[in-house]
């Protein structure tokens, strides 16, 4: 295995009324590694124990294999053929963590169903449909409240957009299939999840009038449901989405003129139109509907993450918005630069949070995972008072678990506050348990009126996922004065973000794409 270990500079975009500002926020690791040589349409997915399962196309033998890895980076892993053949893979882990893969072989869509959570032992095989025509589109699905399988995919026979609904765990019968939009050529790039009612619901593109349209079931079956067209004559090829914690979905993708990487907030879970938020979330020379598009909405903190490929200059990227529509805040961080990225990629996120992305570079397969801590401040913010109350807290815990103790070293910018602790240490048993870090205010005699410190911190271990990790900023303190009034700028009073507030602290960011 082949690793490239990489410390990555995170940039936060802040939008301000019409202003917005790029700045260099923290940095953090990204974990690079070559996970299998000769492979190509790759899919990931990441169970509880935050062990990645990757398959893909060996383009030597035409065989799709499953990778299981054997730690969180996957620098160790084991092996096993699912098929003779296949193509576009897309692989799910079922209630008991077992992989399902569902790919193209031939003229036919089929689903494999692991008997193990290595794909070591028995692999059931069946056909979903045959249909007259060889063709090969990407599939997705999920699993309904029953643990049975949904498909969406293209009939490109017909070019309609079909959906499956398997009656038992394996599909071996009983499998419903309904064409759920034929006006066109629909159903190029679906993606299908499950509501928290049971519903399919379906995003797809419209190649026809070149839109984006939502599919929403109103059966367990989709023997009946609803089509909406949520964007006109911009759509995208590569369409990430997912649905908010209330079921509202979200749609991420690259406008057909290019250059801008938008985001789609339903407001409501029907998408009624009308209704839908559009955030140009990222604007850059070069990305385009070539650009692969993921969208996962991270279970522990609400939010959407948006991995995509920089079409132009080839960089892995992934977006960590800090609210449901991704605007304001964002984080956008290059994990594999200049990466040269061929053929389909894969998104996923474990209980963790952790991103893992599959993707082929040089015929390669290359698996790509960030480590970042998780942060808690109480109520949102953290703020102290000279005269009292003098304390708040924030809580600190790993995002993943380390095979040795990691030693977190915490300093402060302007030695304003008093932090209960120096330092935390964490062991591969109390790793996800946050502890307490009180902030107390130091009570000087000097006229500053609001002020501010912020907390930064780097991490030393055995552990070379995690040693040397470092961020700043992580932590921004607000700090009221006790000793008379100044004309200082009272960022409580105008809603002015932390993240903006180091902008005009910090003389040493480029300000220079304003």
């Amino acid at each position: 295995m082949m690793i490239n270990k990489t410390h990555i500079v995170i940039l936060a975009i802040i939008i301000i009324g019409v202003g917005s500002f790029l700045l260099a926020h923290k940095s953090a690791e990204a974990i690079v590694t070559t996970v299998a040589n000769n492979g190509q349409l790759t899919s990931v997915a990441v169970g509880s124990s935050d062990l990645p399962r990757i398959v893909y196309k060996d383009t030597i033998t035409g065989e799709l294999k499953l990778i299981a890895c054997t730690n969180i980076s996957c620098t160790s892993s084991i092996s096993n053929i699912i098929s003779a053949s296949g193509d576009f893979p897309e692989v799910r882990l079922n209630a008991f963590e077992n992989p399902v893969i569902v790919f193209y072989q031939s003229n036919s869509v089929k689903i494999a169903t692991c008997s193990d959570a290595l794909c070591s032992g028995t692999i059931t095989i069946n056909t979903i449909e045959t249909m007259p025509l060889s063709s090969y589109a990407a599939t997705s699905f999920d699993f309904n409240n029953n643990g049975f399988p949904v498909i969406s995919y293209n009939d490109i026979t017909t070019d309609d957009l079909k959906v499956a609904v398997c009656s038992n765990a394996v599909c071996s019968s009983g499998t419903i299939i309904t064409t759920l939009d034929s006006i066109g050529g629909v159903g190029f790039g679906s993606v299908l999840k499950i509501n928290s009612q049971g519903y399919p619901i379906i995003v797809y593109n419209d190649l026809t009038n070149n839109d984006i349209k939502l599919a929403i079931c109103t059966q367990f079956n989709c023997s009946t449901s609803t089509l909406y067209t949520i964007y006109t004559s911009q759509g995208g090829n590569f369409l990430g989405f997912d649905l908010a914690s209330n079921d509202n979905p979200i749609i991420a993708f690259v406008a057909s003129s290019g250059d801008i990487l938008r985001v789609i907030a339903c407001q409501d879970d029907m998408c009624t139109p009308g209704s839908q938020v559009v955030t140009n979330t990222y604007t850059s020379a070069g990305i385009s509907t070539s650009s692969y598009v993921h969208l996962v909405v991270d279970s522990g903190t609400g939010y959407p993450r948006i991995a995509f490929n920089h079409g132009s200059n080839d960089d892995m990227m992934l977006i960590e918005c800090w609210r449901v529509d991704c605007s304001n805040s964002t984080n956008v961080i290059i994990l594999d630069p200049n990466a040269n990225v061929m053929s389909l990629t894969s998104f996923a996120l474990g209980l963790t949070g952790i991103p893992a992305l599959s993707y082929e570079v040089g015929n390669n397969v290359k698996l790509a995972r960030y480590y970042a801590p998780v942060i808690t401040q109480t109520g949102g913010s953290t703020g102290v008072n000279e005269q009292g109350p003098t304390s708040d807290t924030f809580s600190f815990a790993l995002g993943s678990q380390p095979s040795n103790d990691v030693t977190v070293n915490f300093t402060l910018d302007n030695s304003q506050v008093i932090l209960s602790t120096p330092q935390l240490i964490f062991t591969n048993s109390n790793w996800d348990i946050p502890q307490i870090v009180t902030v107390t205010a130091i009570n000087d005699i000097i006229i500053e009126g609001l002020h501010y410190d912020y907390v930064n911190y780097v991490m030393t271990s055995a552990d070379t996922n995690f040693d040397g990790l470092i961020a700043d900023n992580i932590v921004v303190i607000n700090i009221t004065d006790n000793d008379g009034s100044t004309s200082d700028f009272d960022s409580n009073s105008h809603n002015v973000s932390d993240s903006f507030l180091r902008y005009l602290k910090d003389d040493n960011i480029d300000r220079s794409r304003q």
